[in-house]
């Protein structure tokens, strides 16, 4: 099954925050980021453009960087830029006058082929009553974690043997999780987020590898939203209270903290964490966050390359399609960025009576922004900083689908555009309209 091109697939916000659209234009003050997509093999001659026709002050390069040199001390500073080598894309940080300057190079050189604003990203999740229970109980747990309970306070782990038919999740079952063989073992998942409960017992003893891209704050997870999504995706078999909620549970965690602990960040940091998950040889990235389009509007160039060259290099992206719709009345949002790249995955929620969620936005944009592929994303029980609590949206379905991905690359070997195929080919097929799920559901091997 050939992968389907989704040119334009929207992104999932948190409902109570405004849809940032005004983010996509340039600011009128002030310097802001823009993404400058650059021909393949073109890397010397951009940067040399840029530096004596575009203006630059200067023009760092990631190309002989290691993983653990990428920090945020490689960010561009204001008249500046930084290629990003692995993604093919350069970020650079312009005052207005300069962005248009550089707008009216671009196509008098070869090297250079788009000049876009970088989005502001937002964590993909509906805020519902769901979330406010699950935020609640993370917080709770947090403030007993500060006041100085002591970790005999968590209960110990279920013995095996109590582990009794039907202890899991209902997106564990409804993927077919609890019936396969396949661990994860092995593979390397990415989740770029807001970080995670690095003291959550449930991640005890597992080998994970952190890097906060946020200036000024830490991996630990002080919004709740990348501790959720990391249990989705590869969480314990075993957790300290409830049902098993995590689908990869042997992978390898890769934790960058791309969005702050309010949940949002502009779109250097989030490019600077796929970077870093390239350059730490990832098998599987995934992203639940985004930023919204409008409907006819394709996708922004930069995150097309940023997908294509992830493919070829035997990695794949999976990314939330976003939360704007409002089915029951009448209103389905198109998939936003970046899962509207036709080399991103995008990902819908589906409730547990496998109905297309009310908030999941639909494959309804030209140039193939559709739908890849949905998970369980309603009432979806994992772990928060401090405890366990439910969330809601395409940010839940989206980590259902990288902990498969990574279950699908262990059990077949399978990476890049053929892990995709492996996922598109064995989804459960639904009595739905393609437009708002795909393929189907996710099921494991």
């Amino acid at each position: 099954m050939t992968i389907k091109k989704n040119p334009r697939k929207q992104l999932p916000y948190p409902s109570g925050e405004r849809p940032m659209t005004a983010a996509l234009q340039p600011s009128a003050t002030h310097a802001v980021d823009y993404l400058i997509t650059i021909a393949e093999g073109a890397d010397a001659d951009a940067a040399a453009f840029l530096e004596e026709e575009g203006g630059m002050a200067s023009m760092a390069s990631t190309a002989e960087m290691s993983a653990e040199q990428l920090g945020m001390d490689i960010l561009p500073q204001p008249g500046s830029g930084t290629l990003f080598a692995r993604l093919g894309v350069v970020v650079a940080k312009l005052e207005p006058d300069h962005f248009e300057r550089m707008r009216d190079l671009i196509g008098g050189s070869a090297a250079l082929l788009s000049i876009e604003p970088a989005p502001i990203f937002y964590a993909a999740s509906e805020w519902d009553q769901g979330y406010l229970r699950g935020y609640a109980d993370g917080v709770t747990g947090l403030a007993t974690a500060l006041a100085g309970a002591p970790a005999a306070a968590w209960p110990k782990p279920p013995a095996a043997e109590a582990q009794a038919a039907g202890a899991v999740t209902w997106g564990i079952k409804a993927t077919r999780v609890d019936a396969s063989r396949a661990t994860g073992r092995g593979i390397r998942v990415a989740i770029l987020d807001t970080g995670l409960d690095l003291q959550h017992p449930d991640f005890s003893g597992r080998q994970i590898t952190s890097r906060s891209f946020i200036v000024g704050e830490e991996v630990q997870d002080g919004h709740s939203h990348g501790t959720h999504c990391t249990g989705v995706a590869c969480g314990t078999r075993q957790p300290r209270q409830g049902p098993r909620y995590g689908v990869a549970y042997e992978a390898e965690i890769f934790i960058g903290k791309v969005l702050s602990n309010s949940g949002g960040s502009r779109g250097r940091s989030v490019e600077l964490g796929m970077e870093w998950a390239l350059a730490n040889r990832c098998d599987v990235i995934s992203m639940s966050l985004g930023a919204p389009a409008l409907p006819g509007q394709g996708p922004v160039l930069a995150y097309e390359r940023i997908g294509s060259r992830a493919l070829a290099a035997g990695m794949l992206i999976v990314a939330a399609a976003g939360n704007e719709s409002v089915r029951r009345r009448g209103l389905i949002n198109p998939v936003g960025s970046p899962a509207n790249s036709p080399s991103i995955l995008a990902v819908a929620a589906l409730d547990e009576r496998l109905a297309v969620a009310d908030f999941s936005n639909g494959g309804i944009n030209p140039q193939g922004g559709e739908i890849n592929l949905a998970g369980p994303g309603v009432e979806i029980r994992s772990s928060v900083p401090g405890g366990y609590g439910l969330k809601s949206g395409t940010s839940m379905a989206t980590p259902h689908l990288a902990g498969l991905a990574a279950l699908h690359a262990e059990a077949s070997g399978h990476r890049g555009r053929a892990l995709w195929q492996a996922l598109s080919g064995t989804a459960r097929s639904l009595p739905l309209d393609r437009r708002d799920v795909g393929d189907g559901l996710g099921q494991a091997p």
